[in-house]
């Protein structure tokens, strides 16, 4: 989790939709055909105060991209039922070849996105690009991106909930365990007909690969003036996710961005309120790696308490972390609201 640091404080982030929803849990067990290496830390470096950081290990060798696999191409989503709260549940697959050198949680997200791109060009009628998610060779690297957003390249629609039915490593002819394969339901929902197309939000992360004790910052630009709410959404350990609110809080009770304007939290704001840094902290069970979602929402209005507060709980949403219940209300407020989200992989420091 990004924990909020200051000079008299230290508590867990108020937080982020995404899977974390959107990835893996942090617990795994290496399959037999190998353990999956986490990133070398040269794309890593501290950005913060504190202990020096270690030299670096060598540069690993070059390994095979991440990409989709070829049984993919013949996966059929599945149009399901209509949920009461007015998305649409759609069933897919995907899966992505992998080799002995990324972890379950790149491998699981990738495949994420494979399944959901297929029921988004099944629900919508659109393509989904590849922007939230790099298969390119310098990710597995160790390089300055993991994976990144889905959510500006899933317009003109939504997705607001959403279950993995299945998940793991599977075997094709003469390669075992180079597949990890998911099985996926996703609650869609088109644009509405009247929204703002050129009502944007862009969040970006100073760091997506970070090791415990790093900090780093975000940076948010609207293409319109609006409200932020902004979330952290990651593994509180023993397989179960939480999400936190991050902005507002208890320091900063209200943020309200010009359109246009980038905006660096922590701020100079915040710092003076006491919190004068991010930092990268593992779940309480430390696990090797979590992998995390911030996520930042933006609203035309103000939006009230029990809309944007993630520990209000809605009885449809499908998994106890707050992600779908902030997502399912706005969906039906009828408000004016752009998104954006980004992970990031926190892995622990030898």
């Amino acid at each position: 989790m990004m924990t909020e640091v200051g000079a008299q404080t230290m508590r867990r982030a108020s937080a982020i939709i995404l899977s974390a929803a959107l990835l893996a849990g942090c617990a795994w067990v290496p399959p037999a055909r190998g353990s999956r290496a986490e990133p070398d830390r040269a794309g890593a470096p501290r950005t913060g105060g504190g202990a020096p950081a270690q030299a670096p290990p060598p540069e690993p060798a070059p390994m095979a991209p991440l990409t989709v696999a070829p049984e993919s191409g013949s996966f059929e989503a599945k149009v399901l039922e209509k949920d009461p709260e007015g998305c649409t549940w759609v069933e897919s697959e995907g899966a992505v070849t992998v080799s002995d050198r990324e972890t379950p949680h790149q491998a699981e997200a990738a495949a994420i996105q494979e399944a959901r791109s297929i029921s988004l060009r099944k629900f919508l009628g659109v393509k989904v690009t590849s922007r939230f998610m790099s298969f390119k060779e310098e990710t597995m690297r160790g390089q300055d991106h993991l994976v990144s957003d889905i959510v500006q390249a899933t317009r003109p629609g939504r997705e607001i909930d959403m279950r993995v039915l299945d998940k793991g490593y599977r075997s094709v002819p003469g390669c075992e365990g180079c597949r990890y394969y998911v099985r996926l339901r996703s609650c869609i929902v088109p644009e509405p007909m009247d929204a703002d197309k050129d009502f944007t939000v862009e969040l970006k992360v100073s760091r997506e690969i970070l090791y415990e004790g790093d900090e780093a910052f975000l940076e948010i630009t609207p293409s319109k003036d609006c409200h932020i709410y902004l979330y952290d959404t990651y593994d509180a350990g023993k397989g179960k996710k939480q999400t936190d609110l991050l902005v507002p809080s208890e320091f900063l009770s209200e943020v309200r961005l010009r359109g246009g304007q980038a905006w660096v939290y922590p701020d100079e704001e915040a710092k003076k309120r006491g919190i004068l840094a991010l930092t990268a902290q593992l779940p309480p069970d430390k696990p090797a790696v979590s992998v995390e979602e911030i996520r930042v929402i933006a609203s035309k209005t103000p939006l009230p308490v029990r809309t944007y507060d993630p520990k209000i709980p809605n009885p449809r949403q499908s998994d106890d972390s707050g992600r779908a219940a902030v997502l399912r209300r706005l969906n039906n407020s009828g408000v004016n609201w752009a998104e954006d989200s980004a992970a990031i992989s926190i892995f622990q420091r030898k």
